[in-house]
């Protein structure tokens, strides 16, 4: 199924609300905190700026489905108009075909009743029709008179015959432009329907656009806030020199020294989004992963990869339920959305040690861990600490 404008959609809200947990990150980079904040602040904006086209493109596309119903719903209009005009003129032409019919079968009557007229008298013969006049004359324009009255009964007979089929040729006519035209009808009246269907799913998307940008908007506005909270308690935390003292008789191995020999907090995990830049593939994006997500069920425990001493736990905007603990050397190790949380600022941990159990809070992407190395405030490449079985 292709990539559909929903998807597209949620995944610019996805990544400007995304983009907040990148630039609490970021936040971390040595020498460079708030160009880094700037340059991911700038990505989600430039995030916000591509749903505007989007919107201003689907304004521009529910205002070409206005004209195109609007020019439909003319044409609708007029058909209507010459559709009723016709069947008008269909019911005068059957009205006239009417009277003229009448008028034929009177002609007819009429005309039947002086040929049996004629007819009597030439069977009687001229004698006859003499005798019963006052004069030969008389008698003479007796018959000439029949004889045109009989003549103009045939020519009426014929002109209203004439009338008749010329009004019956006008009739089958009408109706089968009546016929046509409301077939015509039916046709625009599907395409009304289409049309109105197609105007009503740009309405909604163009109400989806518009709350996304609101979303996205807000998000860039959260993403700014928490940039600033997230400067204010990286400025509060102190890396110590050394790694805490352990309980245990063993000693501690430098941090530094496990490059290559470490595990993931959750033994046998796979790592499912990769440390690094990455390059949105529908808006062309960069995003930079500080960490890397870490597939697990909600309620799996997660272990500390090393001895140290909790320096963050608890809520943290765009984190969920997160827990940084100082390994000491100035290395850090960031544990992030998490149901969760079993140490307490202060509290040391040794390496293994359950300190939490997996949650979704504050992550769009579902349940997993988050899972980040840093030295001073330098982001690290978690795979490069790994064991090869990682």
């Amino acid at each position: 199924m292709p990539f559909s404008m929903g998807n597209k959609i949620l995944a610019l809200v996805c990544l400007a609300v995304a983009a907040a947990t990148s630039l609490q990150q970021a936040a971390w980079a040595s020498g460079g905190k708030k160009e880094k904040i700037q340059e991911q602040i700038g990505e989600t904006q430039e995030k916000i700026k591509n749903l505007e086209a989007t919107h201003r493109k689907m304004l521009a596309e529910l205002e070409k489905a206005d004209k195109a119903m609007a020019s439909a719903q003319k044409r609708a209009s007029q058909l209507k108009k010459d559709l009723q005009k016709t069947r008008e003129e269909i019911a005068l032409a059957k009205s006239d075909l009417e009277q003229v019919t009448k008028r034929v079968k009177e002609t007819e009557d009429y005309a039947a009743r002086r040929l049996a007229e004629y007819y009597k008298l030439t069977q009687t013969g001229t004698a006859s029709v003499i005798l019963g006049a006052n004069s030969v004359f008389d008698a003479s324009i007796r018959q000439d008179a029949l004889k045109r009255i009989i003549a103009f009964d045939n020519q009426v007979w014929e002109d209203l015959n004439r009338d008749k089929n010329r009004l019956k040729a006008l009739t089958d006519g009408l109706e089968s432009n009546r016929d046509e035209q409301a077939r015509l009808e039916k046709e625009l009246n599907r395409e009304l329907a289409e049309l109105k269907n197609q105007r009503a799913e740009k309405k909604k998307l163009l109400a989806r656009v518009s709350k996304e940008k609101g979303l996205a908007q807000a998000a860039l506005r959260s993403l700014k806030q928490a940039a600033k909270e997230l400067s204010r308690t990286i400025t509060r935390i102190k890396p110590s020199a050394k790694p805490p003292p352990k309980s245990s008789k063993a000693p501690s191995s430098s941090f530094a020294s496990l490059k290559g020999k470490m595990g993931l907090p959750i033994p046998g995990g796979k790592i499912m989004a990769a440390f690094g830049a990455h390059k949105d593939p529908q808006f062309k994006a960069t995003q930079f992963r500080s960490g890397v997500d870490i597939a697990s069920e909600i309620g799996e425990p997660f272990h500390a990869i090393h001895d140290g001493k909790v320096v963050y736990s608890g809520w943290f905007k765009g984190y969920g339920n997160m827990i940084i603990i100082d390994h000491g050397e100035a290395y850090f190790s960031v544990c992030a959305h998490a149901e969760d949380l079993f140490k307490e600022k202060g509290q040391t941990v040794e390496a293994g040690e359950v300190i939490g159990t997996v949650g979704d809070s504050g992550s769009f992407a579902g349940p997993g861990l988050y899972f980040e190395i840093r030295h001073h405030s330098t982001p690290l490449d978690p795979a490069e600490w790994l064991r090869k079985e990682n």
